[in-house]
């Protein structure tokens, strides 16, 4: 999936436009795409990830890429 597919998604789910159904559930969420969700900075997002116990996990793609899951940050 590519990112401009995600940044629509999360842009979809900020405007309220999507609910959490089951085709949604399971999307991952590059950290330009999270921070874009949450309303914050990358530096931020980078930071809540690292210092905050409640924050959702990130999941390692690999060494240099991770996300996270979309039905976390709608939960929350």
């Amino acid at each position: 999936m590519s990112q401009h597919t995600l940044s629509q998604t999360a842009g979809a789910y900020f405007s309220g436009e999507q609910s959490n159904t089951p085709q949604n559930l399971g999307k991952l969420l590059r950290p330009k795409d999270a921070a874009i969700f949450l309303g914050v900075s990358r530096s931020s997002l980078w930071r809540l990830s690292e210092n905050d116990p409640d924050f959702p996990a990130k999941i390692v793609i690999t060494s240099r890429c991770v996300g996270w899951r979309l039905e976390h940050f709608s939960n929350t």
